[in-house]
């Protein structure tokens, strides 16, 4: 059991509790250890290395920390757009930043995209990180990002989306492009 990522009936504490935390309690070694048996379950599963490692929700320093060892450690590309304007830089990859939520705690998809291209286009990438899905059970009980979820697959999976980025020429790229 991590102590620092479980609470006490052993279930891991969601990125929402976390992000409560007046101070981060995460301990590094711990949290390593973790990723490196998730990671593991990935290879099982897929029988490959992920193509990147990232974790936008859970703002903890010691988490990022832990996150960047495991990538370095596995060779495998460390992303951070939105969330350190250094890595952004370095990469020449700028993430959009978190949507601006109304009082229901949901935003429209479309608008954010629109907005945030505006201001990105004229860098060499722009990342857009949304949560497409379904639901079950786990989800409705621990995520935040309940109802956004088929939002955004409806978004995401809409003609009109389509053809919007077809019109403004955007090229879809993934993080293999830009590993080095």
């Amino acid at each position: 059991m991590i102590p620092t990522l479980v609470q006490a009936n052993g279930d891991f504490c969601s990125s929402k509790e976390i992000r409560k935390r007046t101070e981060d309690t995460i301990d590094i070694e711990e949290c390593q250890l973790e990723i490196e048996a998730q990671l593991q379950r990935f290879i099982e599963i897929t029988g490959k290395k992920p193509d990147y490692l990232e974790g936008h929700a859970v703002f903890s320093n010691n988490f990022f920390i832990a996150l960047k060892n495991t990538a370095k450690k596995h060779d495998l590309f460390y992303v951070m757009p939105g969330l350190d304007k250094e890595w952004e830089e370095e990469n020449k990859i700028y993430g959009f930043g978190f949507p601006k939520f109304d009082e229901r705690g949901l935003y429209d998809p479309k608008l954010y995209m629109e907005e945030n291209y505006k201001k990105y286009k004229d860098k060499e990438c722009g990342v857009a990180i949304f949560h497409p899905g379904y639901l079950d059970q786990y989800i409705l009980n621990v995520s935040s990002y309940t109802i956004i979820r088929p939002m955004e697959t409806e978004y995401l999976c809409n003609q009109d989306t389509k053809e919007w980025i077809q019109k403004n020429n955007i090229e879809l790229v993934d993080f293999r492009q830009y590993k080095k």
